[in-house]
C-alpha cells in the first residue's frame, strides 16, 4: 500500500532519520512505471531533499507527444511527432510527404515506458500502412490520441553516435 509507504518514510523523516533520498526508483512503486513520479512527490511533500528529477518532470517524459513539444520548444533537434489522431486520411496524395510527415515513421503507445509495445511492425513505409494501422487501432476501439507517429530515423544516422557519462576515462 502506497499509504503505508508514505507514513513510514513519513515516521523517519520526524525521527530525523532520513537526510537524503537517494531515487533509483525507475520503474516506480511496485514496478507500475505510472507510479515513478509518486516517489518524487513523497519527497516534495515531506521536504526531504532527494536525487533526480521532480514529480512534474517525471510525469511529463512519461508522454512521449508531450515531451516532443518540449524539446522542439528547447531549440533540440527532434524527429517530426504528431498524434495518430492528427493523421489526415483524406491527404491529398499518397507522396513521399503526406500531411507534412516524412516517411518512414515508426509508431509508439504516448505514455508506454521505452520501447514498450513496439514491433518490427511498428517502422511503417507509406501512407497506406498508417491507414492500416489506423483502421486496425479503430477496430479495437482504440484511442488515437495514445499513439504518436513519429518520424523514424534509419540506422545508418546512428553508426557514428556514441555515448558517455560524465567522468569516464577515454579509452584507447
Amino acid at each position: 500500500n502506497q499509504m503505508e509507504w508514505f507514513r513510514a518514510l513519513q515516521d523517519m523523516k520526524e525521527k530525523n532519520k532520513v537526510d537524503l533520498v537517494f531515487n533509483c526508483a525507475d520503474l516506480g512503486i511496485y514496478r507500475e512505471i505510472a507510479f515513478e513520479s509518486h516517489i518524487a512527490s513523497f519527497m516534495e511533500v515531506l521536504k526531504i531533499p532527494f536525487t533526480g528529477s521532480g514529480s512534474a518532470v517525471l510525469r511529463s517524459t512519461l508522454d512521449k507527444y508531450i515531451t516532443k513539444l518540449y524539446t522542439q520548444e528547447m531549440g533540440i533537434p527532434t524527429p517530426q511527432v504528431q498524434l495518430l489522431s492528427q493523421w489526415d486520411e483524406v491527404g491529398d496524395g499518397m507522396s513521399e510527404k503526406r500531411n507534412g510527415q516524412k516517411f518512414p515513421v515508426i509508431l509508439k503507445q504516448r505514455n508506454s515506458y521505452g520501447s514498450y509495445g513496439m514491433t518490427k511492425d511498428s517502422v511503417m513505409y507509406t501512407p497506406e500502412q498508417v491507414h492500416d494501422k489506423v483502421k486496425e487501432i479503430q477496430g479495437k476501439k482504440g484511442d488515437l490520441t495514445q499513439w504518436v507517429l513519429e518520424e523514424y530515423l534509419e540506422d545508418a544516422e546512428f553508426k557514428e553516435l556514441s555515448c558517455f557519462f560524465v567522468g569516464n576515462v577515454t579509452r584507447s
